[in-house]
């Protein structure tokens, strides 16, 4: 199971900057806000970005168990 501390550092940079969550799927998870992403002690929330282009409402949401998390991917990992 992936730790959670290294999202929950990545959360609380400040100033704060976005980060990728890489799961076991192959998928990657753009976090683009801390308010994104709940850290609970096997697993994750994260909001899913609204498709009306306001940052405030959230278009749902996925429960991601931290087994699947491969890889915290940060801002100097993945360019500007």
């Amino acid at each position: 199971m992936y730790a959670p501390q290294p999202i929950l550092e990545a959360l609380i940079v400040q100033p704060f900057r976005p980060f990728r969550l890489e799961l076991s799927n192959g998928e990657m998870i753009n976090v683009t806000h801390p308010e994104q992403v709940w850290v609970f002690a096997t697993e994750i929330l994260v909001a899913k970005p609204g498709t009306n282009g306001d940052r405030r409402l959230y278009g749902g949401f996925s429960i991601i168990g931290l087994d699947h998390v491969v890889q915290v991917h940060r801002q100097q990992e993945i360019g500007p």
